[in-house]
């Protein structure tokens, strides 16, 4: 169809860490360099779960007669449950 505009195969953040892994393994960063990274990548991380919260429709949310709320809640638990897991592992 004319006009219809396909998302791209590869997302670009994707390739952006491709690219960046890359820089990190051949060449060597200063430490400032990474310690910087490190400060944007918390930023941008957050305005990303901002985002995503700031998608969430309350009230389709909790007109859906539990069903959506339900599936929330067990992979919020899955999630905390495997970041346990990986804490409990770690420590060993």
């Amino acid at each position: 169809e004319k006009g219809l505009k396909l998302p791209p195969i590869v997302p670009g953040f994707i390739i952006g860490f491709v690219v960046l892994v890359a820089v990190r393994s051949i060449f060597n960063v200063p430490t400032e360099v990474l310690e910087a990274v490190t400060i944007v990548q918390d930023v941008v991380l957050a305005a990303a779960l901002f985002g995503l919260g700031s998608a969430v429709r309350i009230r389709q949310l909790f007109a859906s007669k539990g069903a959506s709320i339900l599936m929330a809640m067990c992979s919020w638990a899955l999630i905390a449950g495997l970041g346990y897991a990986g804490v409990l592992l770690l420590q060993m």
